[in-house]
Parts: C-alpha cells; sequence; structure tokens
C-alpha cells in the first residue's frame, strides 16, 4: 500500500507544482483553491496510508507556517503564496524531505538570480518568483532518493 502511495503523492504534488510554478510566472500569485484541494487529498492519503508518522507531516507543515510568519515580517519579501506552497509539499513530503526541498529551491533561485545579475538581465532589487523553482528542486529530490 505504501507504494500507491507514493506514486500518488508523486503525480499530485507534480501536477499541483506545475500548475502553481506557471501561474506564479505569470501572474507572480498561487491559487488559495489549487491550495486547499491539494492540502485536502494530501491529508486523506496521509489518513489511508500513514499511521506512525504524523509528527513529520506536521514538522512539515510547519516550515510552510515558518513561511507564512516571514512574509508577514518582511512585509512580503518573501510572498505568503510560498508559505502555503510549503504547507502543502509538507504534508507529502514531511519534516526532513520539505526541509531538503526548501534548501534545494532556494539553491536553485540563487543560481538563477547570480546568473541574471551578471548577465545584467536582472538588478538586485529584482524580484523572482520562487514556486517556479520548486518543481525542478523536487525532481531533483526524487532522483536523488
Amino acid at each position: 500500500m505504501a507504494g500507491i502511495f507514493e506514486i500518488l503523492k508523486i503525480i499530485i504534488l507534480g501536477i499541483f507544482l506545475i500548475a502553481e510554478g506557471v501561474r506564479d510566472l505569470k501572474k507572480h500569485r498561487i491559487s488559495m483553491l489549487s491550495v486547499m484541494i491539494a492540502g485536502v487529498i494530501g491529508f486523506i492519503l496521509c489518513a489511508l496510508f500513514i499511521k506512525d508518522n504524523i509528527m513529520s507531516v506536521l514538522g512539515g507543515i510547519l516550515i510552510g507556517v515558518v513561511l507564512l510568519l516571514l512574509a508577514k515580517f518582511t512585509e512580503e519579501k518573501i510572498g505568503y503564496g510560498d508559505g502555503w506552497v510549503f504547507m502543502v509539499t509538507g504534508i507529502y513530503l514531511g519534516l526532513r524531505a520539505n526541509l531538503y526541498l526548501l534548501f534545494v529551491s532556494l539553491f536553485l533561485s540563487a543560481v538563477v538570480s547570480m546568473i541574471l545579475l551578471i548577465c545584467k538581465k536582472a538588478e538586485y532589487k529584482t524580484e523572482l518568483p520562487f514556486v517556479p523553482f520548486v518543481l525542478p528542486g523536487y525532481l531533483f529530490l526524487m532522483v536523488a532518493q
């Protein structure tokens, strides 16, 4: 049964990250409806397939909560949408994998930002949407596991 959960997790989270990455790239916002749908599906899957690892799921969600608090205290230098997305990924990935996802996504974002700065395609104050970096980070994690 755990194999079914892994396959469903990969498919659902992948579709969610593709949709929200494109939306964030185009509109600089995410869909709360998508967040709610993916979150509810994630909770249902957890209830069905995860019995003993609920603390890891709660820890994964906490990463998103911390990002939401950072969005509030930084006047949205980090967007609220990023926090909501990481709450959803936390449901599916748990604490450790969600933390890795955050670090890999931040690394990818930093590399692209440096390239844009070096090529003079962006300035220091240029804001980049973050969610588009989460999907490649997620794919990296899936391959690395």
